[in-house]
């Protein structure tokens, strides 16, 4: 028995680490733990993207450029989220607007104890992939990581609210 719970503690802490480090390419601090995050942003600013070329004039044959929001509701560009606290540290999350859909979440702050660090490595593959089917923040909380939960759609709820203005 003492040898199967040791393996299955390397197990997870292995698992956990592996999507720490397909996650992780930034650096940590004594109380968060950056995820992801390629291009640095702002609170409340959209990262910087291309200009959309101007609509042609009715009578052009060119075929016109789709809105910034065509077929969703959001403004395209990346777009970081309030900074939550989930009763164990600091969580925030960037929304990635892609022609004017929610096309990923990136993780740039969770809490940096192991506790925490292995439920967001198991929960927030989960939590994004039902927010960009969902196209909201309103998910279903992770079984076991319920703060972690509230805390991503929490602040992710702030980052599409920011996309929508």
């Amino acid at each position: 028995m003492k040898k199967f719970g040791l393996s299955l503690i390397i197990g997870v802490m292995a698992f956990g680490l592996i999507v720490l480090l397909k996650l992780q390419p930034g650096k940590a601090t004594a109380s968060t733990v950056s995820l992801a995050s390629t291009t640095p942003s702002t609170a409340g600013t959209p990262a910087p993207s291309t200009p959309a070329p101007s609509t042609p004039a009715p009578n052009s044959p060119a075929t016109p450029a789709p809105a910034a929001t065509s077929g969703g509701a959001f403004k395209n560009g990346t777009y970081s989220g309030a900074v939550v606290d989930n009763g164990y540290g600091s969580v925030q999350v960037a929304a990635v607007i892609s022609n004017g859909k929610l096309s990923d979440v990136k993780i740039l702050q969770v809490p940096n104890d192991r506790r925490s660090m292995m439920l967001a490595s198991y929960s927030t593959p989960t939590l994004i992939q039902e927010a960009v089917s969902a196209q909201s923040a309103n998910v279903d909380y992770v079984s076991g990581a319920t703060a972690t939960s509230d805390a991503f759609s929490q602040s992710l709820q702030d980052a599409l609210s920011q996309a929508k203005s």
